[in-house]
């Protein structure tokens, strides 16, 4: 590994000093037309800016058919980067009937930290553990049935981050089932876990949203 893979890189800057960032998906044209679930794609965006793209690698028909038979039980990879295409983190979701997970790792292959699913009555609550990288509890996610669009994420009692899922308007919520996000950012928390919160974005949609 050279310098410059060690070198932060742009997106992991801006990650460390953001407040909110917005994460949208990105559909493409063929399952605006069809319906069918393609490769899941996000924009994450700052201050009006795209700076890191979170793509699902498409590893040809079998992954596509695991897509439309397994939804969200199926395995997975994604990868996150930057605009100049330097990565900067890699998700990968194994299969699970229950209890999904999502591992984190980082651009030297060091794990960052892996997101459980909690056991819970799922139309009442939606929770899921934050887990750092050596499987410490960092954090807890949780929603309830008078707010299932907002999830809290909680060290103890403090609450140190929450995630928003926003009404695409009309047009877009009758047509699509594109999904957008504001991830808030509070006080308490390290880099690492800036990114599993960021990670969790992710997660919070795959379980709970896609093909809903």
């Amino acid at each position: 590994m050279t310098d410059a893979d060690i070198e932060p890189t742009n997106f992991e800057r801006t990650l460390s000093k953001a407040i909110t960032l917005k994460v949208s998906q990105d559909l493409e044209v063929l399952e605006v037309i069809t319906g069918i679930e393609t490769s899941n794609s996000y924009a994450i965006v700052a201050d009006g800016k795209t700076v890191a793209v979170a793509a699902e690698q498409n590893k040809g028909a079998k992954d596509t058919v695991g897509r439309f038979l397994l939804q969200h039980w199926r395995t997975f990879d994604m990868t996150l980067t930057d605009p100049e295409d330097k990565k900067s983190l890699v998700l990968h979701h194994p299969f699970r009937v229950l209890l999904s997970e999502l591992e984190i790792t980082g651009k030297d292959g060091a794990k960052v930290g892996l997101l459980r699913q909690r056991a819970s009555f799922p139309f009442l609550f939606r929770s899921f553990d934050v887990l750092d990288s050596s499987g410490q509890p960092a954090m807890r996610c949780s929603s309830n049935v008078l707010h299932p669009w907002t999830f809290h994420f909680r060290k103890g009692k403090e609450e140190v981050g929450v995630v928003y899922r926003r009404w695409p308007g009309l047009l877009a919520a009758i047509g699509t089932n594109r999904d957008d996000y504001t991830v808030e950012f509070k006080g308490g928390l390290s880099d690492s876990e800036r990114m599993l919160l960021l990670c969790s974005c992710l997660f919070i949609d795959l379980l709970y949203f896609e093909a809903k």
